[in-house]
C-alpha cells in the first residue's frame, strides 16, 4: 500500500510594508523643494514602490498590492506636479536662494576699459549703464557697459 502525502510550501510573506515605506518617501522628495529630489530619488523609488507592488500580488495579497500599484500610477503624477508648483513658489519667493541681493553678487560687467576694471576691487559697489545683456546659468551678463 502506497500512500500519499502533499506538502505545501510555507506561505512567503509580502514586501507590503516596504512598498508603502518606498512610495511614501517618493511623495515626500516630490515636495520637498530641493533640486532633483523628485525626479532623480523620487521617481526611482516610486519604481521600486511599483515593482514591490507587482511581488505582492504575485504573493497572493492581490488587494494589498493593487491599492499601491494604482496609486504609483495616479497619485504620484499628481504629488509630483504638486512639488513642481512648491519648488516654483520657492524659487520665485527667493526662500531656495537666501536674499535676492545675493543672487546678483557674481555679476560680470562686459566692455569696461581694461585700464577702468584695473581700478576695481573686489566686493566695490559700482554703478554702471549697459546695453544688451544675456543669461548664463540664471545669472545676467551686460554687455558693453560703461561706470556712472
Amino acid at each position: 500500500m502506497n500512500t500519499v502525502t502533499e506538502v505545501t510550501p510555507a506561505p512567503r510573506s509580502a514586501p507590503v510594508a516596504a512598498t508603502w515605506i518606498c512610495l511614501g518617501l517618493a511623495w515626500l522628495l516630490f515636495v520637498v523643494p530641493v533640486p532633483g529630489a523628485g525626479l532623480f530619488v523620487g521617481w526611482p523609488l516610486n519604481l521600486v514602490a511599483f515593482i514591490l507592488a507587482i511581488v505582492v500580488m504575485s504573493r497572493g495579497r492581490t488587494a494589498a498590492g493593487l491599492v499601491p500599484l494604482i496609486m504609483s500610477l495616479v497619485i504620484s503624477p499628481v504629488v509630483y506636479f504638486i512639488g513642481l508648483a512648491i519648488f516654483a513658489v520657492a524659487l520665485s519667493s527667493g526662500a531656495a536662494y537666501g536674499d535676492v541681493g545675493e543672487l546678483f553678487m557674481g555679476v560680470q560687467a562686459n566692455g569696461l576699459p581694461e585700464h577702468v576694471a584695473a581700478a576695481l576691487h573686489k566686493g566695490q559697489q559700482i554703478t554702471a549703464a549697459c546695453t544688451g545683456a544675456s543669461l548664463m546659468v540664471g545669472s545676467p551678463v551686460p554687455e558693453d557697459c560703461e561706470l556712472r
